[in-house]
């Protein structure tokens, strides 16, 4: 999910605590300044847990596509090897550094 995307979720999850908020201090079943606290410890806590959800997600990704690759008969290691030399050969070298020859 894109950062716009993650943008928008928490302003939108922010415009429903408020409304949430303005509700039960209407109908009098909290206060405005205990609404506020409990919204600031969600709007707080929310980032934190899908953060931790996000990096679990990817690693059980990568644990199912190395899984999948083996199965496949890919050898990862050997593969990631060859990647990273493809990458260190293609990379642009600093001016004034000969290049290899």
């Amino acid at each position: 999910m894109d950062d716009v995307t993650k943008g928008a979720l928490i302003g939108l999850g922010r415009d429903l605590l408020k409304l949430i908020g303005v509700l039960l201090a209407a109908h009098g079943v909290m206060d405005v300044s205990d609404w506020q606290a409990i919204s600031g410890f969600i709007l707080t806590a929310a980032p934190i847990g899908w953060g931790i959800w996000a990096k679990y997600k990817a690693a059980h990704n990568a644990v199912v596509a190395g899984a999948r690759a083996q199965a496949a008969g890919v050898d990862v290691g050997r593969s990631i090897a060859q990647a990273t030399a493809i990458v260190t050969h293609l990379s642009p070298k600093p001016a004034g550094q000969p290049g290899k020859s």
